[in-house]
């Protein structure tokens, strides 16, 4: 080991199948290092720096290729090679050291620089210039200006598209005529059930065809809905197929279960284009009302009533309920053709009434559930404005609907509240069954403990504790299972609650359907439940949080903090935060849209 250092001078280096050994010359170990790899051969070369350290490097060259580099015990450098080596050498060629000589197993010679190329340029250090403000001012304007207009550019739709739109019958026909109301068996044939018949057409806008359309279809309860075809084996593109859609045609039965939360259908249809790219078309529309409930002669008594006052007369029920009375019988309309009520069943049992005052343009909402009026309460209201905006009035003033009573959120706040003990009824008998869980597993391990023992001790009655927590975890798991019926059920009337809250805040402060529907993003109707995640009421209160602070406060700030969703204890917040937004709208502040 010439050229080394005199700690080094008489060392000798070994390597071995699977450890490298630096041994002095009186046969002592003086280095001893593990290798996890097979090393093909090695190579000794001083280490070009003073100071602390070995004096010289070692570098390994393995069985896969790798040339490692070691500083005693330290991995200071690794590289790969194109051939496994069989020598290897650091060696100097043309004033140039530190190159790497080696010799493949092929016989071939390749000289190799570890690392990065050599550097042959010498970089010049650039000159001081004074920064010139004003034009970067300048240029990140206009930046600016280029990130505004792309954010408020909409993004340009694809000219190959799927187009849907669902056509849904808005009355129902006798039985039998085609589109409508159609009589099928229900549970092998005990009892009849109504159907209404509608049709999706799809239309192509692209020139090459698609294949295997899938169509979904999802309707709110306890509505079904079945969708034949649900799968469209092929579409042609070009001309032919952007003029004649493909019909799908659509049966939505009515159901019993419950009152309804929803009346929105959404139709989504996935398919891939030529070059396989995934694409979703999807489209909503209004389900009608005789999907839910037919006409009843008027129940005139109710616990819950809600007064609607307008601007205009107040036409016939029989002219806005056109599809309704006419899929009754003609003996309701003779017995009840001088009275301006009107009485709908929802197939769950619920009667909700509406009754229209003589002389004034007032109506009258009230039902036994409080749950049963949303619904009739948003259909009222779009009816008359589609029935006065049909009479091409121009010079008559625009329908207002207001609310005569005083807006109560008591409603929403006894179902909060509800739901709320409900979810924390579930996440209790959660905790007990995986206390029972573990109490089970440990009795179990500690009777396999003695039966597997030659000289087992008495059960000491570990079995009776065994047949006992199992009954536990059946009867925790029952619990379970009808518990969440019941938060399923609360959950639903929230829903139901929030759309009457919704549709009564509009009336009594004349909020148009956009800052309805922004108010939807934070008092959301639609609750869902998922295991160990947060709950809706969480969600909202955030939500209403952050509403308060952004969009209905008098003065605009510029930057909101966002405190994200936190574990609740108990529903007083929410239920002030939504009494505080009833508060400020009565105070005249006005709910700014985002732009």
């Amino acid at each position: 080991m010439k050229g080394m250092k005199k700690v080094w001078a008489n060392d000798v280096v070994v390597l071995g199948e699977h450890t490298l050994f630096v041994l002095t010359s009186e046969g002592e170990c003086k280095l001893q290092r593990r290798l996890e790899y097979p090393p093909a051969c090695l190579a000794v070369f001083p280490a070009a720096r003073s100071g602390q350290g070995a004096a010289c490097n070692i570098m390994v060259a393995t069985s896969t290729g790798y040339l490692m580099v070691y500083d005693a015990e330290r991995l200071v450098w690794s590289a790969r090679h194109d051939s496994v080596p069989a020598a290897v050498k650091v060696v100097s060629v043309g004033g140039l050291a530190g190159l790497v000589a080696i010799l493949g197993e092929d016989g071939a010679l390749a000289m190799s620089y570890l690392g990065t190329d050599p550097p042959t340029q010498v970089v010049s250090t650039a000159s001081e210039e004074h920064l010139n403000f004003e034009e970067m001012e300048s240029e990140h304007r206009q930046l600016l200006n280029v990130i505004r207009q792309h954010a408020t550019e909409k993004p340009v739709e694809p000219q190959d598209q799927l187009m849907l739109r669902a056509q849904i019958p808005q009355y129902l026909k006798p039985a039998g005529e085609g589109e409508g109301e159609y009589d099928l068996d229900e549970d092998g044939g005990q009892g009849r059930r109504k159907a209404v018949v509608g049709r999706i057409f799809l239309s192509y806008s692209g020139v090459s065809d698609i294949e295997d359309v899938a169509v979904a279809v999802q309707v709110p309860e306890p509505l079904q809905a079945e969708a034949s075809p649900s799968h469209v084996a092929k579409m042609r593109g070009g001309s032919s197929g952007g003029r004649t859609p493909t019909v799908v045609e659509l049966k939505i039965y009515p159901g019993v279960a419950c009152l309804p939360c929803d009346r929105t259908l959404s139709v989504s249809a996935y398919y891939k284009t030529a070059s396989g790219e995934p694409r979703i078309a999807h489209c909503e529309v209004q389900l009608p009302l005789c999907l839910f409930g037919g006409l009843v002669p008027p129940v005139k008594s109710a616990a819950h009533k809600i007064t609607l006052d307008t601007n205009k007369d107040a036409p016939q029920l029989v002219n806005v309920f056109e599809d309704l009375f006419a899929s009754s019988r003609d003996a309701y309309l003779d017995a009840n053709s001088g009275v301006n009520v009107m009485s709908l069943k929802y197939f769950s049992g619920e009667v909700v009434t509406t009754i229209v005052s003589k002389n004034a343009g007032r109506y009258r909402v009230q039902s036994d559930s409080e749950g049963a009026l949303w619904l009739m309460m948003e259909e009222l209201k779009e009816r008359l404005t589609a029935y006065y905006a049909a009479a091409d009035d121009e010079d008559a003033e625009p329908l207002q609907i207001t609310l005569s009573d005083h807006l109560s959120v008591e409603g929403l706040h006894r179902s909060i509240d509800a739901h709320f003990e409900s979810i924390e009824a579930v996440n209790a008998l959660h905790q007990d069954l995986e206390l029972h869980g573990r109490r089970f597993r440990a009795v179990q391990k500690r009777l396999l403990v003695r039966f597997k023992d030659r000289k087992p001790e008495p059960l000491s009655h570990l079995e009776a504790l065994l047949d006992d927590t199992y009954d536990k975890i059946i009867d925790c798991c029952v619990r379970i299972d009808e518990s969440t019926q019941e938060m399923l059920s609360r959950a639903r009337e929230v829903v139901r609650s929030c759309h009457l809250f919704l549709s009564l805040l509009q009336c009594q402060f004349n909020l148009s359907d956009k800052q309805i529907a922004f108010l939807k993003k934070f008092l959301n109707p639609q609750v869902e439940h998922s295991q160990g995640g947060h709950t809706w009421e969480e969600y909202t209160e955030s939500s209403l949080t952050y509403l308060l602070k952004a969009h209905l406060s008098k003065s605009q700030k510029d930057t909101i903090s966002f405190g994200g969703v936190s574990k609740m204890t108990g529903t007083g917040k929410l239920k002030k935060l939504i009494s505080t937004v009833v508060d400020r709208f009565s105070r005249g502040i006005a709910l700014r849209l985002p732009s």
